[in-house]
């Protein structure tokens, strides 16, 4: 959640190395805490706090215990300033610290820390999560390694990234998302038929439910979340995957009318007939991304999201 007027104001201002020596120098640890932490801002919020490392550099924490091997922020004697997002969603008073401490606009779009600059809109490196430890049954620092983006300031005092990173986009290819239209079309034309000649009668559950029974064992039909659990539309974001998207296609694909109704009935789930062909494209696209889509690489500095990152499947690991 976003901090408070008070303690975002109670913060310093931390341009440069010299300024972050001095406040940790000046700072007075908290009196009677186990690992004399120093508080960044205010003094009863010492899981916020500032500390010198081993190597001279100042370091910035807001986890206490949690973020104690990857700073926020970390100002070296060389003038590199060293920054990694937070990794989890909620990341509203990461960026407030950051914004503050560093004096630039931090702001979160798409679960993805922005920081403008100099150099433009800066998409922030996370800082790998803790791991559960069965042995300790404690949270403990990955063995990943933390990659954070490098900042210094220009002779104006600006921020300047000095690893700005190379965005890329997919946009949909006519050619390859028609090619694999093509392969598809037997199904996409019955089904589209199909869709136009009930449009005025689209099916009811009962219907849907007795064209699967394989997927609506033990599913009470009046229960409408066992009912999107068991078959998701294709518009449901979060349950809606790649697995569900794989059968819909083998089904359209198949010659028998059989199941080219069964696709029919199950792209046309919360959508109805003037959503029909949508379905049909988000099936196909999720299926055959690789043919659907091509990578485009986005201008240094400029802000751009994959619009198509829900295609990918999810990646393992």
């Amino acid at each position: 959640m976003a901090l408070s007027y008070d303690t975002i104001y109670a913060m310093p201002r931390l341009m440069t190395y010299a300024d972050a020596d001095r406040r940790e120098r000046e700072t007075k640890p908290i009196r009677g805490d186990e690992h004399q932490r120093k508080p960044l801002g205010r003094r009863n919020q010492k899981y916020r706090h500032i500390k010198r490392e081993a190597d001279n550099s100042i370091t910035i924490h807001t986890h206490g215990w949690r973020a104690e091997s990857y700073p926020l922020i970390q100002f070296y004697p060389n003038g590199e300033i060293h920054v990694l997002g937070y990794p989890y969603w909620n990341k509203a008073a990461e960026n407030e610290v950051i914004s503050r401490v560093l004096g630039v606009p931090v702001q979160t779009e798409q679960r993805k820390s922005w920081l403008s600059c100099a150099s433009g809109e800066v998409p922030l490196n996370e800082a790998p999560r803790l791991v559960y430890s069965q042995s300790t049954q404690q949270w403990v620092a990955s063995n990943e390694k933390p990659n954070p983006n490098i900042f210094v300031r220009d002779e104006r005092g600006y921020l300047v990234c000095t690893n700005l990173p190379i965005l890329t986009t997919h946009v949909v290819s006519r050619k390859g998302a028609n090619q694999v239209r093509a392969r598809y079309e037997a199904g996409i034309n019955y089904v589209r038929a199909l869709a136009k000649l009930r449009r005025d009668n689209e099916p009811k559950w009962e219907e849907i439910a007795e064209a699967f029974p394989e997927r609506m064992s033990g599913i009470d039909s009046k229960y409408y979340w066992q009912r999107r659990d068991a078959l998701p539309a294709t518009t449901d974001s979060q349950r809606f995957k790649h697995e569900h998207a794989e059968a819909i296609a083998t089904l359209l694909a198949s010659p028998e009318p059989g199941d080219q109704y069964k696709a029919y009935l199950w792209l046309g789930r919360d959508v109805g007939a003037r959503g029909i062909d949508k379905s049909i494209d988000r099936v196909l696209t999720m299926v055959h991304h690789d043919e659907w889509l091509v990578k485009r690489e986005v201008p240094a500095g400029m802000k751009r999201h994959d619009r198509y990152v829900w295609a990918f499947p999810p990646q393992k690991g």
